[in-house]
């Protein structure tokens, strides 16, 4: 009996090109699956950021929360027992005005203190919009370190003014809120130098690569001092909320330890960028950038 022959349907040249097609097909998941794996990994990985990050705020808030209710518990009791004292005791008039200035001067440090929470916790949410103008950066320095040289407060300090001639730059700023930085970046000076120490304001540009890539100018505003200096080890964390360092903040020196916190946060939202350079004995020096353009 013969065997009936049967034509396949596909030949074998058209069974190698299925074949061919699968393949690039299979390649061509395999190559999307491998892309998806890596955005995968990248999702991840920015998630294990954004989860470092959450934990460093979490931490820093903590221990900001922790020296905030020291500090104001601290005061709180120290006037509580002063009242006592001067309610119950027989004191003469030179022990009354003793205990009235420790009062006094414990209160303006809370006062000062919750102040400065409230500043930067309005900084940090954006309730505090910034009002930005153009400002002559020149005459606005100039002006607040006069200010500032017609004043007490500096009157043991050794103030200079550094403003190349050939400079003029405007900025656009808030006032209000870089008077601040600049107040709080003097107040750092002083807090941190002995008399005769020198505080030097000074402001330069800073070259651009080119106009067509940076069409705004950047310039850099500094403050600098001949004081302590601040050691290695502490100078990265000098703008964090919750940082103490070794000469930690007390009611006695008047400052609420945020100033530092409130200048990294007013400096970021004119778009600019804010470091220390700092050597122990030396002294140290802040300072600050913001975009800025040539005269009018």
């Amino acid at each position: 009996m013969k065997k009936e022959y049967i034509k396949p349907e596909v030949t074998k040249e058209e069974l190698r090109s299925m074949l061919m097609e699968t393949n690039e097909k299979l390649v061509l998941l395999n190559e999307q699956l491998e892309e998806s794996n890596e955005n995968l990994s990248k999702v991840n990985a920015e998630l294990e950021r954004a989860y470092e990050k959450l934990r460093r705020q979490e931490k820093e808030r903590g221990e900001l929360f922790a020296n905030l209710s020291h500090d104001l518990r601290s005061s709180v009791s120290i006037i509580s027992s002063s009242a006592e004292l001067l309610r119950t005791s027989g004191l003469d008039d030179a022990e009354e005005e003793e205990i009235l200035e420790l009062i006094e001067k414990r209160s303006g440090f809370m006062q000062r203190l919750i102040e400065d929470m409230f500043l930067l916790a309005k900084l940090e949410s954006r309730q505090r919009e910034i009002q930005l103008r153009r400002i002559d950066v020149r005459g606005f320095l100039e002006e607040f370190f006069f200010s500032v040289q017609a004043g007490d407060l500096f009157q043991n300090r050794k103030l200079v003014l550094d403003i190349p001639d050939d400079f003029c730059a405007e900025a656009e700023m808030d006032p209000e809120l870089i008077v601040r930085v600049l107040d709080n970046l003097f107040t750092n000076a002083l807090k941190y130098s002995e008399d005769g120490a020198e505080i030097v304001l000074s402001v330069k540009e800073v070259e651009k690569p080119c106009a067509e890539c940076a069409p705004d100018s950047v310039i850099q505003i500094s403050v600098r001092d001949t004081g302590i200096g601040i050691s290695a080890e502490d100078l990265p964390r000098i703008f964090d909320r919750s940082f103490r360092s070794s000469r930690a903040r007390t009611p006695e020196d008047g400052s609420s330890g945020l100033g530092l916190s409130i200048v990294k946060s007013i400096v970021e939202q004119h778009g600019g960028t804010v470091f220390c350079e700092s050597e122990p004995g030396v002294g140290s020096c802040f300072v600050f950038t913001i975009k800025s353009k040539p005269c009018l």
